[in-house]
């Protein structure tokens, strides 16, 4: 059975599968989104609510079978129930994290500088804290119940990770992916003030360079035995993507025109 699943034409069948779903429900989203910022159009709110709220669950499975496919399958005999969870919440922390660092960009404009408050930042930055939280208390769980277990078919994925430098990477993680974060965010003031909660998640330890480690520890112990993958390639990917898709989606919103401060707290556009 694991043999006829991980075979490489269903690989394909199921990537292009995931990446279609995914796409189909970002190209939505963006287009109801640009119809919603036009002046005297119909509201879409229904349409937003039905398409996020069912495309939720939906991006639940197929990431979860992502997961199974582009990273459990690097040891296919490792069994965890619990390993696709936790991908899609540290996602959901990366996500939170890339908006908060832009709401505080965009709210230095209008109309964002009306609508965005300090409640606004608030309340994300008590999602942030979910979301660390939850994020270690799924990774702690995990070790803990295959710690206990004691299974040489499940034990051999940590001592591969904990085992000469992989070791130091582990306690960076703990340290800076969730101890620290923790720690800071339990300011109720900071979580208030745009300026530091984006300091914060700009952070390179946490925001970027905590989440190339967390995919090189996934993969790098296993890729030694069928060749290096430097974190360098994780960490080039991951700037492409902010580099690229984040100023296209920008440039989606504003019509494909740059917004600029002006004089006088008007918004000043150029093509």
């Amino acid at each position: 059975m694991k043999s006829h699943f991980l075979n490489l034409p269903y690989f394909i069948v199921r990537a292009v599968i995931y990446f279609g779903i995914w796409f189909l429900m970002i190209t939505l989203l963006n287009r109801w989104s640009a119809i919603q910022d036009r002046p005297y159009d119909t509201w879409l709110g229904r349409k937003f609510n039905i398409v996020s709220s069912a495309g939720m669950v939906i991006y639940f499975w197929t990431m979860t079978f992502a997961t199974i496919d582009w990273l459990m399958s690097i040891t296919p005999g490792w069994p965890s129930t619990m390993f696709p969870l936790i991908v899609i919440v540290g996602q959901g922390l990366l996500g939170m994290s890339l908006a908060i660092i832009l709401g505080r960009v965009v709210v230095q404009y209008e109309p964002m500088n009306s609508l965005m408050d300090e409640v606004v930042f608030w309340d994300n930055g008590k999602l942030l804290l979910t979301f660390v939280m939850l994020w270690a208390y799924l990774s702690f769980s995990q070790w803990l119940i295959i710690w206990a277990g004691n299974l040489p078919e499940e034990i051999h994925w940590y001592l591969d990770r904990i085992r000469g430098g992989w070791g130091a990477v582990a306690l960076f993680l703990v340290i800076f992916h969730f101890v620290v974060p923790f720690i800071i965010l339990l300011s109720q003031s900071l979580k208030k003030d745009p300026r530091k909660l984006a300091l914060v998640r700009m952070d390179d330890f946490y925001a970027r360079g905590g989440f190339d480690l967390g995919v090189s520890a996934v993969f790098q112990p296993r890729a030694r035995e069928t060749g290096s993958l430097d974190v360098r390639g994780s960490s080039s990917f991951h700037g492409w993507t902010l580099a690229d898709v984040v100023p296209w989606q920008l440039r989606e919103a504003s019509g494909d025109r740059v917004v600029r401060p002006a004089p006088g707290g008007y918004l000043r556009r150029e093509t």
